[in-house]
Parts: structure tokens; C-alpha cells; sequence
């Protein structure tokens, strides 16, 4: 619903209380690209694909938001 400021803090509070919430990691992500903010949001996803090494689609968002962070 186009909240980021509050999807960004619901992230970060998800993530705070388990470190390991995958979905927290994504979700946090794309708060932060739609903040335009792709150096957090590679961060985030990093942090998701150490958890899930082997899903493509955060592998695809994670490549998409390094090479957004690159043009920025």
C-alpha cells in the first residue's frame, strides 16, 4: 500500500527478533528499493540468500537491486 517507512520498520523489527526470517530479509529489501535505497536492499537480500542459498527469486532480486545500487 505504498507505506515503505513503515514496511521498513516492520522489517527491521521482524528481523531483530529472529535473525533467520527469510520473508523479514525480502520484505526489508524491497522497502528499501522502493525507497530507492538498492545498496540497503542488496544488503538485505544478502543477508536472505545466506538463509536460502538456492532460491532463485531472491538471487534475481538481489542481482537486480546490485546492479540498480551500480547506476545510482
Amino acid at each position: 500500500m505504498n507505506q515503505w517507512e513503515d514496511a521498513k520498520q516492520s522489517g527491521r523489527d521482524a528481523v531483530g527478533a529472529d535473525p533467520t526470517y527469510t520473508k523479514g530479509w525480502w520484505r526489508l529489501g524491497q522497502a528499501h528499493a522502493a525507497l530507492k535505497d538498492f545498496d540497503e536492499a542488496a544488503k538485505s537480500l544478502e543477508e536472505a540468500t545466506k538463509l536460502e542459498p538456492t532460491n532463485k527469486a531472491l538471487m534475481k532480486e538481489l542481482t537486480k537491486h546490485k546492479e540498480n545500487a551500480k547506476k545510482a
